[in-house]
């Protein structure tokens, strides 16, 4: 069975000679493992495809619980990423949270939008992408952080602030 998913390529290791197995995020999905025949190889079509940070609708066959890549169509690879050493180390972070909060089979569209829209971001050099990514990561894993007005005076805190984790939200330092 062939199916398509739009997805953002998390990680990929290296599988034999010139094979990959790539772990995508998928909207509908969630995280899926899929290998990547013969992108190792000099020329290869799909080698796209196998790079950090590929956004592309990816063509997958199922076989039982294994899925092999048969094409793919590439939406965006984030190339602004690689040519600087903090870009890239940014768009990392964003990988290894979606990599560590996604679950296999769980509907993950919200985390895939908010992971483009951070590389997006990150690419045109954004100051707080990272910051925004990491608070619509914690609403989408359950943890929603209030950045609004203080819960018990009502002003926005400024200067040393505390964090309730029972509350959820930043209170000023009185």
């Amino acid at each position: 069975m062939e199916f398509k998913a739009d997805a953002l390529l998390l990680r990929a290791s290296d599988y034999g000679e010139n094979d990959k197995i790539a772990t995508l995020l998928t909207a509908e999905r969630g995280k899926i493992s899929a290998a990547l025949k013969g992108v190792k190889r000099a020329g290869a079509k799909l080698r796209f495809a196998a790079q950090p940070f590929c956004f592309a609708e990816y063509v997958l066959a199922a076989r039982g619980n294994r899925n092999t890549v048969i094409s793919a169509s590439l939406h965006d690879a984030f190339y602004a990423v690689c040519e600087d050493v903090t870009r890239y180390y940014a768009a990392s972070v964003v990988s290894d949270v979606c990599d560590k909060i996604a679950l296999e089979g769980m509907n993950s569209g919200a985390l895939l939008v908010c992971a483009v829209s951070a590389l997006e971001e990150i690419c045109a050099d954004h100051p707080l992408a990272l910051v925004k990514f990491f608070l619509d990561a914690l609403d989408f894993a359950g943890y929603p952080v209030d950045v609004g007005a203080c819960p018990a005076c009502g002003k926005i805190p400024a200067g040393r602030m505390r964090f309730s984790f029972s509350d959820g939200a930043f209170f000023c330092d009185k």
